[in-house]
């Protein structure tokens, strides 16, 4: 998700005033504050939304605000549109159209970008394996006698040890 996807979704999810105790006044005032667009649809004449949508509401303000994952993020938001959108708990829309028409956009970008990172890790892959295959065919193992193998053919120094110094064999014969 890029940051103007980020911003327009924030404009309905202002930082919560904690030193408001008062959900629908904190709730108000920083709408107010903000210039904000209310996530909730306004309710019908006569009927507000319960504290308990409130403080959920407030509580979603409140992680959408922190320092989450864009993952994180877009899982929130589709937890949002479950639980309010069209055939959510309440068996009602609740959500403002326009932010569902938005989270639904940020949902196929995310989805294109998921499905280019699996075709770039596909290929990458790909060529990986293609080049295992390359530098394996360019070896060749060819059936000889191997001659004994003398200590003065091989390079000690990267264990730090010394041709000159004496190495003590060990015999591990029976005795009779």
């Amino acid at each position: 998700m890029d940051n103007y996807d980020y911003q327009k979704i924030m404009n309905y999810f202002p930082p919560v005033n904690p030193n408001i105790e008062n959900i629908l006044y904190e709730a108000d005032i920083t709408y107010t504050t903000y210039k904000s667009i209310s996530p909730l649809k306004v309710p019908e004449k006569g009927e507000i939304y319960s504290n308990n949508i409130l403080n959920n509401l407030r509580t979603l303000r409140i992680l959408l605000n922190s320092d989450i994952t864009n993952e994180r993020f877009i899982y929130e938001l589709n937890r949002l549109v479950q639980a309010w959108g069209p055939g959510g708990y309440y068996n009602k829309n609740i959500l403002n159209p326009t932010l569902l028409d938005l989270i639904n956009k940020i949902n196929i970008k995310y989805q294109k970008q998921q499905e280019l990172i699996n075709q770039a890790n596909k290929i990458t892959l790909d060529y990986e394996i293609h080049q295992l295959e390359n530098d394996i065919s360019d070896i060749s193992i060819k059936n000889k006698k191997y001659k004994k193998l003398n200590i003065k053919d091989l390079d000690l120094s990267k264990l730090g040890i010394n041709k000159t110094k004496s190495i003590i064999k060990k015999s591990h014969k029976k005795k009779p």
